[in-house]
């Protein structure tokens, strides 16, 4: 069972605080009141956990870069002053809002920005271990049909859906799935059961491991008559710049 990979960051660890110094610092002209019932300072917050996790993250990567200029003997003048600049900048934002942070709320932050390394490091396409003369990109999930050059930047060509239509009533059935507190994974423990036994057997495993927590899930089946666009030729100011046959040669 799939889900989609999503960050539930809450920054309800700094809300309180946030608002807190926004009082206490005589905004001229804000309703603090009225701020508070439009979800003002619920919005700087969560965009502060937004930016911590960034942040965390960045720091992350630029680590690796300070290990590899000493690998390299470059780490020297210009460039070891601008990497301690970005070691001060990173202090100065951790140091005054981990001040409005709760300590549940830093512990949750690091877990996040855990999750955020891996999936950006996915995304970027980049290995989050390597050697020299290791390979420097993962790789896309799925290679493009056709690639152009164009200038600097290549662009791909996908296999890409574009209709989809229903051909009968959705069917339903029921499934346990477990929610791992420690990964925030979640994957399915039982699928193909009726409702009842569903919540028998989440009840049933939820007890033999009180660390996790189990989901009755409805399962919703439908079937579909799909519609993808395979592209085989790119044209551009009237002439054939890529071919699907290309890349296959």
């Amino acid at each position: 069972m799939k889900h989609e990979k999503v960050l539930n960051m809450d920054g309800s660890g700094y809300e309180k605080n946030v608002t807190n110094l926004v009082r206490r610092n005589h905004v001229s002209g804000l309703d603090i009141k009225k701020a508070e019932e439009l979800g003002l300072f619920t919005r700087i917050s969560n965009l502060v956990c937004a930016i911590h996790a960034l942040n965390i993250t960045a720091c992350r990567l630029k680590g690796e870069v300070d290990n590899l200029f000493d690998m390299a003997g470059a780490r020297r003048h210009e460039i070891k002053r601008e990497l301690e600049l970005i070691d001060k900048a990173f202090d100065r934002f951790v140091s005054f809002f981990r001040g409005y942070q709760t300590l549940d709320g830093v512990r949750d932050m690091n877990e996040e920005s855990e999750v955020l390394y891996h999936q950006f490091m996915r995304w970027c396409q980049i290995p989050e271990h390597w050697s020299l003369g290791d390979k420097q990109y993962t790789g896309a999930e799925t290679e493009p049909l056709v690639t152009v050059e164009c200038g600097n930047m290549d662009v791909n060509f996908y296999v890409s859906e574009i209709d989809h239509e229903d051909l009968s009533e959705p069917e339903e059935s029921f499934c346990v799935t477990k929610y791992d507190r420690k990964t925030r994974q979640q994957e399915t423990a039982e699928d193909d059961v009726d409702k009842a036994s569903a919540q028998m057997v989440a009840k049933r495993m939820s007890v033999n491991d009180p660390e996790n927590m189990y989901t009755v899930s409805k399962l919703t089946t439908y079937t579909r008559r799909t519609t993808y666009a395979t592209p085989m030729k790119v044209f551009a100011n009237g002439e054939m710049v890529g071919s699907y046959r290309k890349v296959l040669k």
